[in-house]
């Protein structure tokens, strides 16, 4: 099983999957949206719909489910790896990483350890509580 499989199989049972591909992020004044696009990678799921950013979870392969909050550092650096920028503009690169702390301030960024089940949404669910 793919980690894509987990979001597939389990997480759509409560929450609602815009696209597994890279979303387009906007703060707006209440708050992170997600942007969805027409484009459908492999999994075929993409819905042209936002919806507000409650927190940001990074997967990680691990035997055991376990969830922790991020350190900002480490939330940056694992962020500005998915992020898509123009590298060969300076400014534009600064304005991201401007961004990019700003969203990390407002959304809690978390890593999920998990051996891609359905106790691993479940470990994810309880952690929000």
């Amino acid at each position: 099983m793919l980690y894509s499989d987990l979001y597939i199989d389990y997480i759509h049972l409560s929450c609602l999957i815009i696209l597994l591909t890279k979303s387009l992020l906007i703060r707006e004044p209440d708050g992170w949206y997600a942007h969805g696009w027409p484009i459908c990678g492999s999994s075929g799921i993409c819905r042209n719909e936002s919806r507000r950013i409650r927190a940001i979870v990074m997967l990680r392969k691990a035997p055991e489910n376990h969830c922790r909050k991020m350190n900002p550092f480490s939330a940056a650096l694992e962020l500005m790896e998915q992020i898509t920028t123009n590298t060969w503009d300076r400014d534009f690169r600064l304005r991201v990483m401007d961004l990019t702390d700003r969203l990390i301030a407002e959304v809690p960024v978390y890593e999920l350890f998990c051996d891609i089940s359905e106790d691993a949404v479940e470990c994810l669910g309880g952690f929000f509580k």
